[in-house]
């Protein structure tokens, strides 16, 4: 029996706490064990759960192991996490996008209201006038180019059904958002 039990020790770091709950009499769950499968290569990935079976007397006489294939499960926990650090990436262009084209659209309209502001303060100096006019115009211009710009923005929406039953989603769906910025 202790043979055995310090046989298990070794598959994995989390068993030699669980080594310690078994021997104390207590039931252990380890949750996305890693095993290599001998037959069809690879790794497979099991949830384990063990009890210590005592005799009359509270002596543990064996244990017993239920082990859960959750190798599909885990590799879509695996996509998610992917898919989520793609949308995050996503998210962070699109915002950096809109902030410069913020900025780009701001950038004409200071000095047309600068401008504007001048020629209501100096009505009559006809000299600051044409000045003020021609600014506003070579800003309006400006602003309008950008505009007319060839920024095109796309916004492409798909609704994905990956295997929700494996993740316990049933009737779910998710919707993935990309956005495309030719310039």
């Amino acid at each position: 029996m202790r043979r055995n039990i310090r046989a298990i020790g070794t598959l994995a770091p989390q068993w030699d706490e669980a080594l310690g709950r078994i021997k104390a009499g207590l039931p252990v769950k380890l949750s996305g064990q890693p095993s290599l499968n001998l037959i069809f290569g690879g790794t497979t990935f099991y949830d384990w759960t063990i009890w210590p079976v005592k005799d009359e007397d509270g002596t543990i006489e064996s244990i017993l192991v239920l082990g859960s294939d959750v190798t599909e499960r885990m590799r879509a926990e695996k996509e998610l996490e992917l898919a989520l650090t793609q949308l995050e990436k996503s998210n962070q262009a699109k915002d950096s996008f809109l902030a410069n084209l913020s900025h780009e659209l701001r950038t004409p309209l200071t000095p047309i209201l600068g401008w504007a502001q001048i020629i209501q303060d100096y009505p009559s100096d006809h000299v600051v006038t044409f000045r003020g006019l021609k600014a506003i115009e070579r800003n309006a211009r400006l602003q309008t180019q950008l505009v007319d710009s060839d920024v095109e923005v796309e916004i492409k929406v798909e609704v994905v059904r990956p295997d929700l039953h494996l993740l316990g989603l049933h009737g779910s769906s998710s919707v993935l958002l990309t956005m495309v910025v030719v310039a």
